[in-house]
């Protein structure tokens, strides 16, 4: 069975046809990184907020939660 690579974000933006549709609607490539490392920086940030409100069992927690 054959392995399945997922595609880089440069990968992505060094196929041709990506190129050139960026090229029509007058994106530039920084744009672009800079956009994907904006939305990694949130998820990131997101998850780290919901790690924070996680509940951590004390002693006083019902059996369920140890």
């Amino acid at each position: 069975m054959a392995e399945w690579n997922e595609a880089t974000l440069e990968d992505l933006l060094s196929e041709p046809i990506i190129l050139k549709v960026m090229a029509r609607d007058g994106v530039r490539i920084d744009e672009v990184r800079n956009l994907v490392e904006q939305a990694g920086m949130r998820t990131v940030e997101r998850q780290a907020a919901l790690l924070s409100q996680s509940r951590v069992p004390d002693s006083n927690c019902f059996a369920c939660c140890r």
